[in-house]
């Protein structure tokens, strides 16, 4: 498994790259995409 997750300047986006292999196999799963995310205060009631 090589798993590579960067924070992409330009974008202003959290990349991350993953691969899973298997041997005598092969690639199995592989996924590449980006999100963005942020940090809110908590309300009265404990929920962002």
């Amino acid at each position: 498994m090589v798993l590579t997750e960067r924070f992409d300047d330009e974008a202003d986006v959290q990349r991350v790259s993953l691969t899973l292999t298997a041997p005598l196999v092969g690639t199995i799963y592989r996924y590449e995409g980006s999100f963005t995310h942020a940090i809110l205060p908590d309300d009265d009631e404990g929920t962002p």
